[in-house]
């Protein structure tokens, strides 16, 4: 069977349409999608560079692939077809595919100012017609290929992973730790996962959470052609039930540094994915190193001087310990 032939006829006429591009941008990042699948397209982290002074892609054109699997008299993924486009500005797009009888699943994307997040309303709308009663589910796909930012590539992967947050826990899971490929399913609720480049992130977050959900990731060899770092996939399902035709759901992107006070803002605890130490090296770093760094960070652009600057003062404060050992290695 041709896979532009569908049950319902607009379905075809959206997979042949022509894509379009749209791009929200503020301060911080700029998100370019498209009307493919209603997905991103690219992402510009902005006041950062990557090594070698190219912008900081960390979504390069194409590198992320982000469907909705749904059963509608047959089976489809809105990755495959062309969304009309209906609303368009830097902070908003709305994108939809419309079905014959005049149902249609929608795609809302806002960019706030001075935010690396951008919030995503998923809805089914008027879909009474298309999603038959005993549909209880749908999946949600996303495939990110992470490209190289740093110089050291053995550096970058060991400190490149995935992390899985489900609710109630202390911290998020780690998979693919040490530069180690790696899966898992989990079988019951997740938050949120994080596709973590040693010092940015690409985070998918459902505040009411994923029924349940399996990722993966594997690493690239170090002489890859296109530069990249590692692939990592989520596979994620979510409960549906129609009132009258229609469901909304509410998801969070996040594209951005790894800075603890920039994640800890968000209230979504997605600061744990950053390793502070134990109990009493947790309480220095949290409250001692990370707020000198950051004071530093503002009279001081080059982080290399920063981290001069910090080892320096930290030798010193730690120097009677020091000298105590010291001379009692001497004594011996």
């Amino acid at each position: 069977q041709n896979p532009n032939i569908y049950k319902d006829d607009s379905l075809g006429v959206a997979a042949a349409a022509e894509e379009s591009l749209v791009t929200l941008r503020n301060e911080k990042i700029e998100v370019v999608l498209t009307t493919k699948g209603a997905q991103p397209y690219s992402v510009n982290v902005l006041g950062y560079k990557a090594y070698g002074g190219d912008p900081l892609m960390l979504v390069k054109p194409r590198w992320s692939e982000y469907g909705i699997s749904v059963y509608t008299g047959e089976y489809i993924n809105t990755k495959d077809f062309n969304f009309q486009l209906v609303e368009s500005s830097d902070s908003v797009a709305v994108m939809r595919l419309v079905f014959a009888d005049g149902g249609y699943i929608q795609q809302r994307y806002t960019l706030p100012q001075d935010s690396y997040m951008v919030y995503n309303e998923l809805s089914f709308n008027g879909m009474q017609n298309n999603i038959p009663r005993n549909v209880s589910m749908f999946d949600i796909d996303w495939n990110l290929k992470i490209p190289r930012l740093e110089k050291g590539y053995k550096n970058e992967k060991q400190y490149s992973k995935i992390e899985v947050y489900c609710p109630g826990d202390k911290k998020p899971e780690v998979v693919g730790k040490g530069g180690r490929d790696g899966s898992k399913r989990y079988d019951s609720k997740l938050e949120w996962i994080d596709f973590n480049q040693q010092f940015f992130s690409a985070i998918l977050t459902s505040p009411a959470g994923f029924a349940n959900g399996e990722v993966g990731l594997s690493f690239a060899q170090e002489n890859d052609a296109d530069g990249r770092l590692m692939s990592c996939s989520a596979k994620l399902r979510e409960d549906i039930s129609l009132q009258n035709g229609d469901a909304k759901y509410d998801y969070e992107f996040y594209f951005g540094p790894n800075d603890y006070y920039e994640l800890r803002s968000y209230d979504r605890k997605y600061e744990k994915t950053i390793t502070i130490g134990g109990n009493v090296i947790g309480l220095i770093t949290r409250f001692v190193i990370i707020p000198s760094f950051k004071w530093l960070s503002t009279k001081i652009s080059n982080y290399g001087i920063i981290i001069l600057i910090m080892t320096v003062l930290i030798k010193l404060v730690i120097s009677p310990l020091t000298m105590k050992s010291y001379m009692s290695s001497a004594k011996m």
